[in-house]
């Protein structure tokens, strides 16, 4: 439905209606929307540009006539204007998961412009503009590298570490499908978000303190400033992770996101009270030191954003309802010169762990 594993730079990627959820932009996106009247649509074309795996080493390779997706009469087709780069992109070539066949597309996130609806679809117009999050990695349709922006996976997989992972209730401002309260309102408990800076931690934050939390954020100080503004009560340098562990401790923290990786997670462990929960979006820190931790580790389930349409709901409608109230916001990012053929160029700065606090991204032209 939203992204996959393919950076298919096609200006056009296909959704199931049924695990898509619309927001019109607005000020948000700042790419012109062609109507279907206007002298700039063009109309459905037989052919678009992708970014494609023909190896799983890689690399991704820019072509010109890649097959237009077909719709059902419940899905709708997207033709992107600009889209996210995550480093998931680079670590399945890297590391050797997530290619399930050749020719393959990866692309978690994106924004564009409904060209086509199928038969049974009511809720969409041809012209609206609409941001995409892909989590059904299984079908290349589906995949985005066509046009993205900065709201995306960061948001489900934050959204899936504290709502779904952790248990944290949804904060009861707009309607839900169920209904919710307000967590530990007089509480205001801490939680520890290490990795802060990353897209995923930043929008953390932000969900955080909507629930009513104080937030420890685990970041390079570089980024204090930008944290605080998102939210973040406490900053403390990754570089130094005992003064981490030390200051985190006596704050009496029961809940953790790492957005890292196994060292990061370790030390969270550490940070936490025995009987804490802890979510790694990464990866989890060995068997022998979990056993002796006495701390419940998780990861998130992510394709119950398009599998459970309940959750799903919730959760667009929770974006919706933060983002035009402006408490909450996407996080920065910096434009790739060179469209989807800057793929590469974008996934070695990644890669190179030369991005911090904002996202990366490619206008699709």
């Amino acid at each position: 439905m939203l992204s996959a594993i393919k950076l298919a730079s096609p200006v056009i990627i296909l959704l199931v209606v049924l695990l898509f959820y619309k927001l019109r932009f607005h000020s948000l996106f700042t790419v012109e929307a062609p109507s279907p009247s206007s002298s700039s649509y063009s109309g459905p074309t037989q052919h678009a540009k992708a970014v494609i795996l023909r190896s799983r080493k890689g690399p991704y390779i820019l072509v010109h006539d890649n097959p237009r997706p077909q719709i059902s009469f419940k899905e709708i087709l997207i033709r992107n204007r600009a889209v996210g780069l995550n480093p998931i992109d680079w670590k399945c070539v890297t590391y050797g998961f997530g290619i399930h066949e050749l020719p393959w597309i990866s692309g978690r996130e994106s924004a564009g412009v409904v060209e086509e609806i199928g038969a049974d679809v009511n809720d969409f117009e041809i012209g609206d503009r609409v941001w995409v999050a892909s989590t059904n990695y299984r079908d290349n349709r589906t995949s985005t590298f066509q046009e993205g922006a900065t709201l995306g996976v960061g948001c489900v997989s934050a959204a899936g570490a504290l709502f779904d992972s952790l248990g944290v209730p949804w904060p009861a401002n707009p309607p839900y499908s169920r209904e919710v309260d307000t967590f530990a309102k007089q509480e205001n408990p801490w939680i520890l978000i290490w990795g802060a800076s990353s897209v995923t931690g930043m929008m953390a934050i932000q969900f955080a303190k909507l629930c009513n939390f104080r937030v420890f954020a685990v970041a390079g100080c570089h980024n204090t400033s930008e944290l605080c503004d998102l939210g973040a009560d406490v900053v403390v340098d990754r570089h130094k992770p005992e003064e981490v562990v030390e200051k985190a401790r006596g704050l009496h923290m029961k809940l953790g996101i790492d957005c890292v990786g196994k060292e990061t997670a370790t030390y969270a462990l550490r940070a936490l009270q025995p009987g804490s929960k802890l979510v790694c979006l990464v990866q989890r820190p060995d068997q022998g030191v979990l056993r002796q931790a006495e701390i419940g580790t998780s990861d998130v389930l992510i394709k119950r954003f398009h599998e459970d349409q309940t959750y799903g709901y919730d959760l667009v409608n929770f974006l919706s309802h933060h983002l035009f109230a402006r408490t909450l916001r996407p996080v920065k990012f910096e434009v790739v010169e060179g469209g989807l053929g800057a793929v590469e160029d974008g996934l070695q700065k990644l890669r190179d762990q030369a991005v911090s606090g904002k996202r990366l991204i490619l206008r699709v032209e």
